[in-house]
């Protein structure tokens, strides 16, 4: 699903907590799943969720 840039900006004033890394402290954030070369972050989309990332931005299929 696609969220539109407006609604995406409305969830960032109330969740203003971006995270992008489960090792650290992710409760009430919006959770980036960024790649890189050597990780990809959306095998982490779970792990936020469960230790309570408001929302998870993700750019692969479950």
């Amino acid at each position: 699903m696609q969220t539109p840039a407006e609604e995406l900006y409305s969830l960032y004033r109330s969740h203003p907590l971006i995270t992008t890394d489960t090792r650290k402290p992710v409760k009430d954030s919006i959770f980036f799943c960024l790649k890189g070369a050597n990780f990809n972050g959306n095998e982490f989309a779970e792990k936020a969720m469960a230790d309570g990332a408001a929302y998870v931005v993700v750019d692969e299929k479950a």
